[in-house]
């Protein structure tokens, strides 16, 4: 299992449109052997752009805010997560000082469990 999550601000969000969004859902998919169930479904809500696919090892999920120009992705798989994915993400969604966090399978992140 691996998962992948971007958060950030970009210099671009005017650029992006549901079709880019489902588009770079696709290329995930792809560059991870991913099997699509469902997807890539894009939403236009005011400002904000979704983007959800299922896939047969989880799913990857796109909130954008155009107004703001705020990215929240996340990207869960219980395959092995191609380390290209990030370098995507950042790439085509031209995210700046972004805050990532990896977690790979067996893997807790430090906090004390009560």
């Amino acid at each position: 299992m691996a998962q992948l999550t971007v958060d950030g601000r970009s210099t671009n969000p005017s650029a992006w449109t549901p079709a880019s969004l489902k588009a770079l859902s696709d290329d995930i998919v792809s560059l991870c052997g991913m099997q699509k169930f469902f997807g890539p479904e894009s939403y236009e809500y005011g400002s904000l752009l979704l983007c959800f696919t299922l896939i047969a090892e989880s799913h990857i999920s796109l909130h954008l805010d155009r107004e703001s120009g705020e990215v929240w992705v996340d990207v869960f798989t219980c395959k092995a997560m191609n380390p290209e994915v990030e370098s995507l993400l950042l790439e085509r969604l031209g995210i700046q000082q972004p805050r990532v966090f990896h977690l790979e399978r067996g893997q807790l992140p430090d906090a004390k469990i009560a």
